[in-house]
């Protein structure tokens, strides 16, 4: 008898007849002849359940018919120069990550959907403009202003990243936009926030190195563990937990990229985080303009201070997707706050910094272009 086997392969076998069809088995189901020390047997199988005739005509390749490719149209034209660019600013977007090339958390073929994502939504997940007089009762600008500060300086002594710093406030302004606080109660977001963006961007052993008690101590003990523990649900409840969202953090990094070297780029781009975070302590400019526009004024802004020639230059308007004019009125904002940083009293943006590992730009004078047309 004969001896059949089940070949291992799973992939679809044909197997020729005599006539013009085929008929198509799974390999699972195939049953093959085989000779093995002159003794035959044969073994059954199920049958198969599906069979696939595929004609042999199939496998001809028709003759196609030639055909007149149409004149170039005014609407064809558009969508060319659609896609010109398109393509240049994804150069723009390779050129700047080509460094990163290599760096598969770098992401770099998906940065430009990133950043589209981020441009397509910021409007939406920033707080309600006007909230301040709107919904707040009891605080005002500045006492958000302290409040700010007042989170830098912890921010700085708990040697968190800078992202964290960004979306605390975001989550602040959100929280606030929506709830009405007393003076008291302030303080308390403001730490819930810290934590809720500590526990989002820093690593674990971070988290684990700075306990809910270190949060009570830098309170003073005002609040307790079960306070702190009770707002940070209730804040995550108001905003559904929703913490995914651009902030002027993801467009900063981007832009100083965009910049290009300078001879000192290190300076350059501690003078723009520093504006920024100016800009941050300041609730009438964070709510008038988005996060994106805020980030691109600080470059401008932080190029100006330093006297970096040209101020803005092809490649940061196709980057960023603002023009001088556009961003003009931000940047003004941003050196007079530098100018005025002494006199409101801003201890903690100004003493991080005015030390050597910020390069000690906070002492540098603000931009003289910027301040004489402000």
């Amino acid at each position: 008898m004969d001896e059949t086997y089940r070949t291992p392969e799973f992939f679809a076998w044909e197997i020729e007849t005599q006539q013009r069809d085929k008929e198509v088995v799974y390999a699972e189901d195939l049953f093959v002849e085989k000779e093995e020390c002159g003794n035959k047997a044969t073994q059954a199988f199920k049958t198969p359940e599906a069979i696939f005739k595929i004609n042999y005509d199939h496998h001809q390749v028709k003759k196609r018919k030639q055909v007149d490719i149409p004149k170039q149209t005014k609407r064809s034209w558009f969508f060319l120069d659609k896609i010109k660019s398109f393509l240049k600013v994804k150069s723009i977007f390779s050129c700047i990550d080509a460094a990163e090339s290599n760096n598969e958390f770098a992401e770099v073929d998906y940065v430009e959907d990133i950043y589209q994502c981020y441009k397509l939504t910021e409007n939406s997940t920033i707080a309600k403009p006007g909230y301040m007089e709107e919904t707040q009762k009891e605080i005002d600008a500045k006492m958000r202003a302290r409040l700010v500060d007042w989170l830098i300086e912890v921010h700085t002594e708990f040697k968190y990243t800078t992202e964290t710093l960004y979306l605390t406030i975001q989550i602040v302004d959100r929280y606030l936009s929506t709830n009405s606080v007393s003076q008291w109660l302030l303080t308390l977001v403001g730490i819930s926030a810290l934590r809720i963006a500590s526990k989002y961007e820093e690593n674990q052993v971070m988290i684990r190195g700075i306990s809910i008690d270190d949060y009570v101590c830098i309170s003073k003990y005002y609040y307790s563990r079960k306070e702190i523990i009770a707002m940070e649900k209730l804040i995550l409840q108001k905003l559904e937990w929703r913490l995914t969202v651009p902030t002027p953090y993801v467009f900063l990094v981007s832009y100083i990229k965009a910049a290009a070297a300078v001879s000192d780029m290190e300076k350059m781009e501690d003078m723009a985080f520093f504006l920024a975070e100016l800009g941050l302590i300041h609730y009438e400019l964070i709510l008038r303009y988005s996060p994106s526009m805020l980030a691109a004024s600080s470059v401008f802004a932080a190029r100006c201070t330093l006297k970096i020639i040209p101020f803005w230059n092809k490649t940061l308007e196709q980057h960023t997707g603002f023009s001088v004019s556009q961003i003009l009125d931000c940047a003004k904002l941003l050196v007079h706050f530098h100018s005025m940083a002494v006199e409101n009293n801003l201890r903690g943006v100004c003493t991080k910094y005015s030390c050597t590992a910020h390069g000690a730009v906070a002492l540098l004078p603000p931009a003289e272009t910027l301040l004489a047309s402000f």
